[in-house]
């Protein structure tokens, strides 16, 4: 960014959390707000999927990025289980968006980076799971199947001339 005198570069982060096929902003809101409702869609100029209604923090470097994302992970959902004394009980997506201008022509372009932390799976045997944390499990293994299955078919469409559907829509985290 600093180094560039052709292009103007922005960047923004933001912080969510897929918990029980819910998303949930992880940044803290002012104490009195009632959350918004976050909704997943397209943005018809640059094709980025983005999250309506999420908040977005702009960031000059590193550190910054940084603070954001250890304030979000303060919010997650954990919980104690037998097997794990800080298990993740929701799927967490970190986003930095990249936004840049060409000083010379000026176009635009748009860039999103999502990096991902997946919940796992535990065996419910050894876990001693509570009645919630055992529908945790079950949310979890619903989006983890979903994602499993887009990316099954990403890796074997085309084969043998087919064009097989893609079911990003089965789940939120997909």
């Amino acid at each position: 960014m600093e180094k560039s005198n052709h292009y103007t570069v922005h960047l923004e982060c933001y912080m969510v959390e897929l918990y029980m096929d819910k998303l949930i902003d992880l940044m803290p809101v002012e104490s009195n707000a009632k959350p918004p409702k976050l909704e997943i869609r397209e943005e018809p100029q640059t094709g980025l999927i983005s999250i309506l209604n999420v908040a977005t923090h702009p960031v000059d470097n590193l550190a910054q990025a940084y603070g954001i994302y250890k304030t979000g992970t303060l919010s997650r959902k954990t919980a104690s289980t037998a097997m794990n004394e800080d298990s993740s009980r929701s799927h967490l997506v970190f986003a930095v968006i990249v936004r840049t201008v060409n000083n010379q022509t000026g176009q635009r372009s748009s860039a999103k980076l999502s990096f991902c932390d997946l919940a796992g799976s535990e065996k419910v045997s050894k876990a001693n799971p509570t009645i919630c944390q055992l529908n945790e499990g079950k949310a979890i293994n619903q989006s983890l199947s979903a994602l499993r299955e887009v990316i099954r078919t990403l890796s074997t469409s085309g084969q043998n001339g087919s064009d097989d559907f893609i079911p990003y829509r089965r789940n939120k985290l997909t």
